[in-house]
């Protein structure tokens, strides 16, 4: 994804979860790179993907690690549990 791609998704996120919270579990350095485990949280309060919105409070755990140069993020790698979202709001069935 460029630069504008990026901008587009978290201005989708925000829109659809509100205000949403990050709680930072662990922050690791290396040199110039960083590892951050996190978990979002808010409430699904607009369009997501497609999907309407439900009003369900929705908790998204995941990882992010970022290579810097100086005070820049030059590569980001991001992993989040949007299975678990999609089920959280209700558009994929909780297995039994």
């Amino acid at each position: 994804m460029n630069k504008d791609q990026v901008r587009g998704l978290y201005q989708g996120i925000f829109s659809a979860f509100g205000t949403p919270k990050l709680e930072f579990h662990e922050v690791l350095w290396d040199g110039d790179m960083a590892a951050i485990r996190f978990t979002m949280t808010g409430r699904h309060v607009d369009e997501f993907m497609g999907l309407p919105a439900s009003g369900t409070a929705i908790a998204l755990p995941g990882i992010t690690i970022s290579h810097f140069r100086g005070d820049r993020v030059i590569e980001r790698f991001s992993q989040a549990d949007m299975l678990g979202l999609l089920v959280q709001v209700g558009a994929v069935p909780a297995s039994a």
